[in-house]
């Protein structure tokens, strides 16, 4: 098999094969996100329960190996390729001689490399039977170097999600090999937390004085390696930090393989629920409100008000309509410069398009004459502001403030509310901002790369609004909630007019929502999760290059239309 058709296998196998589709998860499960102490207090509980610590290993383990045997295939499919193990001084070392011992029996060829002489009793008792079975040691790194070289899989078992110590010296030699090993022909899985990355808030773990483990929102400029992983099988909960933006270029597809844990275990340890959770593709369909009643009509599914565009952006106006459309939206309204009116009007025959004044470089100057007559606010059950604005609307943003509905700002809105007092933002409604991590930058001060889970829930409490942080991994804060992150996405969405399409897909979903009176966090998280999907899904059909606005908006009506139809087939 050629190294491109291998690895085109491994990625059938890893979207065919999901342990996660299990119909017997708990959706608390499936939703969890624990840091590495939330997840020891659950585990304890396990424990003190009469679970044995060796129980487990072993129920881990059987799990890691079947699931890798699913990806790379049968063992005499595989030739004289055999899988390298890289087992730590720990417990998560110990789940990894057990699943070299449990390949190794089914027909694998296996190497084991440990570079450590101290380990944990259980994980030395594992390493001793291991070599009671005969099982390939790996000595030197030379060695390992070429058994990587003949590898169909990698498995990194050094460290667990207890990990806070950087990794230095022959251990950042080891670990810089391994990730120069061909990802075509050899793939990478961690065993829960891909070594060398921080289990609370996704960052490479770096070699500090004092170490950086406690997400600090500076950017350090310090030694630090960590596992870059194909795949991810995390234990029991999926860990918060896997989900952040900083792990994405080493976590790969995190995959949960339950064992067992229950929604007990979490409201045993967390009576008021995780602080955090993960918003699961059954969320996001039952925040669309679905199915409507046969008596509905348009003015019971909501009615949007956006206001869009310039001359210098005229396609905004356009991507946000065509974002509202595929919320279903009843009514959709749009304010754009008088300019473009016949535009947009000629690309979105349903909406009601309405001319605004326009300044000399082609912004709005001001709202349409009809706007003055303050009954006209009373039809519309959300407004959403921002895309292709620029930023000398200063006075429409002011006048938005004070009205009573949802009231969604995106792009140059937060640039013009980057401008004004925190105070300024004062409202009795709903506000929801959809900023980038540059936007957030600019409205919250700060200078860090990757903004973190903490800061982001803060600013969420403090303004007492709703932040949709749209970074890799998008994070959803609103007060007194749990903060959502949602791991649908894709680098295909980094493309002008995606934020467009999102901006208008939340409006039409939450004016739906808000005329209904159904949640609102929950609306906001399901507009993201399926703008990201609906981008996951162009990117596999037409490649991470091929996901334009117009494109994504046509794959988040097919995602929605396909994954409400797989839902009413499971559950007949």
């Amino acid at each position: 098999m050629t190294a491109y058709r291998f690895h085109q296998s491994i990625i059938h196998r890893m979207m065919a094969v999901n342990p996660e589709q299990s119909p017997k998860i708990d959706p608390a499960i499936a939703s969890a996100l624990v840091t590495a102490a939330e997840m020891q207090a659950i585990e304890q509980r396990w424990f003190d329960r009469g679970m044995p610590v060796a129980a487990l290993m072993e129920k881990a383990a059987m799990a890691i190996a079947q699931r890798i045997i699913e990806l790379v295939g049968d063992a005499t499919s595989l030739g004289s390729r055999g899988i390298v193990v890289l087992a730590g001084p720990g417990h998560n070392g110990g789940d990894a001689i057990v699943v070299a011992r449990e390949l190794w029996l089914r027909g694998y060829a296996i190497a084991i490399y440990q570079p450590f002489t101290r380990l944990k009793p259980l994980t030395q008792q594992h390493a001793s039977f291991a070599d009671y079975l005969d099982i390939p040691q790996i000595e030197t790194l030379q060695e390992l170097d070429q058994q990587i070289d003949h590898s169909v899989a990698i498995v990194d078992g050094l460290f667990g999600f207890g990990q806070t110590r950087a990794m230095t010296g022959e251990l950042a030699t080891l670990m810089e090999r391994v990730n120069q090993a061909n990802s075509s022909q050899t793939l990478r899985v961690a065993i829960d937390v891909p070594s060398g990355i921080h289990t609370d808030h996704g960052d490479v773990i770096r070699a500090t004085d004092p170490p950086v483990n406690l997400g600090l929102e500076a950017a350090i400029k310090a030694v630090g390696i960590a596992f870059r992983a194909d795949v991810t099988l995390c234990l029991g909960l999926r860990k918060l930090g896997l989900l952040c933006d900083a792990a994405q270029p080493y976590v790969g597809r995190v995959e949960l393989l339950p064992f067992g844990l229950r929604s007990d275990d979490i409201a045993a340890i967390f009576p008021d629920g995780l602080p955090q959770r993960r918003f699961t593709p059954t969320d996001a369909i039952a925040a669309l409100g679905l199915p409507r009643s046969p008596l509905t009509h348009k003015y019971k599914e909501g009615h949007l008000l956006l206001i869009c565009g310039s001359q210098r952006y005229i396609g905004a106006a356009m991507l946000a309509g065509l974002g509202a459309r595929a919320s279903g939206v009843g009514m959709l309204s749009i304010v754009v410069p008088r300019s473009l009116k016949p535009i947009v009007a000629a690309q979105l025959p349903e909406a009601v398009v309405m001319a605004a004044k326009e300044t000399d470089n082609g912004a709005i100057a001001t709202l349409p004459d009809d706007f003055n007559d303050e009954t006209i606010w009373a039809k519309f059950d959300a407004i959403a502001c921002g895309c292709g604005l620029t930023p000398e609307p200063v006075g429409l943003i002011q006048q938005l403030i004070v009205k009573d509905c949802p009231l969604i700002l995106d792009a140059d809105a937060l640039n013009i509310l980057a401008t004004l007092p925190p105070s300024f933002l004062t409202r009795n409604a709903p506000t929801i901002l959809t900023p980038h991590p540059g936007e957030f930058r600019r409205l919250l001060g700060h200078q860090a790369d990757h903004a973190s889970i903490d800061l982001i829930r803060k600013a969420a409490q403090q303004r007492r609004m709703i932040i949709v942080h749209k970074g890799a991994r998008p994070v959803i804060a609103a007060p007194d909630r749990p903060v959502t992150l949602i791991d649908a996405g894709t680098p295909g969405l980094a493309r002008g007019g995606s934020g467009d399409v999102l901006t208008g897909l939340m409006g039409g979903l939450v004016a739906t929502a808000a005329r209904q009176g159904r949640d609102l966090v929950e609306t906001v998280a399901a507009a993201t999760w399926w703008h990201a999907e609906g981008g996951r899904r162009a990117t596999q059909a037409r490649s991470q290059l091929g996901v334009d606005g117009t494109t994504l908006a046509e794959f988040i009506n097919r995602a929605i239309a396909e994954s409400v139809a797989d839902e009413t087939d499971a559950l007949h």
